[in-house]
């Protein structure tokens, strides 16, 4: 389970659409969302933060514009952490405590990560992997 979450967690990173994550459709959490529902709730705040942040006028420095299309976003963020709130909270406190800490580093590099695709993209080349 824990590195089912650690995946979620990685998949918040902006970057290349990740293939679908498949996890059996019953519900991963008692009354959580099922890996589809998760996946599908990652992949809407993916789109959001690529959507917004695509739409943010070239005069906007690369930063602003992450910050602009995290803050556009903030519905679909809230939906994703809430999910992940709900699923981590049923697992033992020891890795509720790691996988939260890791969460919130991936978390943490997404604005940059954004920035550095804005930044590529106005240069033209391919955003740098990470």
């Amino acid at each position: 389970m824990p590195l089912a979450l650690l995946a979620f967690a990685a998949a918040l990173q902006a970057g290349p659409a990740p293939a679908p994550v498949m996890h059996p459709p019953h519900v991963i959490a008692g009354g959580g969302a099922t890996g589809g529902d998760m996946a599908a709730l990652i992949t809407s705040y993916r789109e959001c933060l690529r959507a917004k942040a695509a739409a943010v006028p070239v005069s906007v420095t690369p930063e602003a514009a992450a910050a602009t299309a995290m803050a556009g976003c903030q519905r679909e963020h809230d939906a994703v952490s809430a999910s992940m709130t709900e699923m981590i909270a049923t697992l033992p406190a020891e890795q509720q405590t790691m996988i939260r800490a890791k969460i919130a580093e991936r978390e943490a590099a997404i604005p940059g990560q954004i920035a550095d695709g804005i930044r590529a993209a106005r240069a033209g080349t391919p955003a740098p992997a990470k």
